[in-house]
């Protein structure tokens, strides 16, 4: 199966530990990570590149698979990543 992995931090952090646990999962369901999304931003901001790339990959069903640390970490307010969960038919 196909995965993507999306991580966020904010500008004084880096992003490697949640790569490297999201790369652990990927590894233990048997996934071939194939596209890694990072945003180094506030999760208060909504319009954040690679969030925006992950979604127009997700609504294209570019891969089968997305990985994410935690909806927290991914959006302030949990509102972007769940609001689309009826529309795309992917594994989260």
């Amino acid at each position: 199966m196909k995965c993507a992995i999306y991580t966020r931090v904010c500008t004084d952090q880096n992003c490697e530990h949640q790569i490297h646990e999201l790369q652990q999962y990927a590894n233990r369901q048997g996934w071939a990570i194939v596209e890694t999304f990072q945003d180094v931003m506030s999760g208060a901001q909504v319009n954040r590149p690679d969030l925006n790339r992950l979604m127009r990959d997700a609504f294209r069903q570019i891969t089968d698979a997305y990985g994410l640390p935690d909806l927290f970490r991914s959006s302030a307010g949990q509102l972007t990543i769940t609001s689309i969960f009826p529309d795309i038919d992917c594994r989260w």
